[in-house]
């Protein structure tokens, strides 16, 4: 799906782990067809500025298991040395994992090179993280997806259910700046971004947004609406 949506030539798996990459290699074997594009499986990524750069960069669940925030940070810059257009950068849905997203956006755009594609609608720091009324774990910015469990991970987890909700907290920068106001209303940039689930009253409607000035807020839509 992945290379007939974006047309990939080429494909490279990153992980420290042996093991993981074993797990990889044999999962590729398995699902594999005719038209499936070949993946290269490597434990590290040396930058070389001469080498050409990646359309499409993503680390996932990784940044949060780097030791220490110098080294979270030259990991970060890293990648986005390496990235050609966009970048995501995903992590678990918990108060540790939204804070290394979220200081991993910061650090990006303090160089300005490039600009928030989602899930924000602004550049500004992150309100969640870094404004004074942010209170640790109250609240931070993460979404849930439902999976299907495959049978080993049912036994794994002593669990009956093949459905589990997975969070996880995400960001998708790309290269260049920010496009102009008309180009971002065109595409939606600019709207408001959930937060929260809304919340479903008698008569109205309640909604925990970030806005595109970079703050939170809340929108009340009444039934007459």
């Amino acid at each position: 799906a992945a290379k007939e949506l974006f047309n990939i030539k080429t494909c490279t798996g990153i992980d420290l782990s042996e093991d993981m990459l074993n797990v990889a290699e044999r999962l590729e074997e398995v699902t594999k067809t005719e038209t499936s594009q070949p993946i290269e499986f490597k434990r590290y990524l040396a930058y070389n500025p001469a080498a050409p750069k990646t359309d499409l960069v993503m680390s996932a669940f990784t940044l949060s298991d780097i030791a220490s925030e110098a080294l979270q940070k030259s990991a970060v810059e890293q990648l986005w040395a390496q990235t050609g257009d966009i970048l995501i950068l995903m992590d678990r849905g918990t108060p540790t994992g939204f804070s290394v997203i979220a200081k991993a956006r910061q650090w990006i755009l303090e160089g300005k090179e490039g600009h928030v594609v989602a899930p924000c609608s602004h550049d500004k720091p992150c309100p969640m993280l870094f404004s004074p009324e942010a209170k640790p774990n109250s609240l931070w910015c993460h979404y849930s997806q439902r999976v299907q469990r495959p049978p080993f991970l049912m036994k794994t987890k002593h669990s009956k259910m093949n459905t589990e909700d997975s969070k996880y907290s995400y960001v998708v920068l790309r290269k260049g700046p920010r496009p102009d106001s008309k180009t971002m209303e065109t595409e939606a940039y600019n709207w408001a971004r959930l937060v929260q689930p809304p919340l479903k009253k008698n008569k109205h409607v309640v909604m925990d947004t970030c806005s595109k000035e970079g703050e939170i807020q809340r929108i009340v839509i009444p039934k007459s609406q």
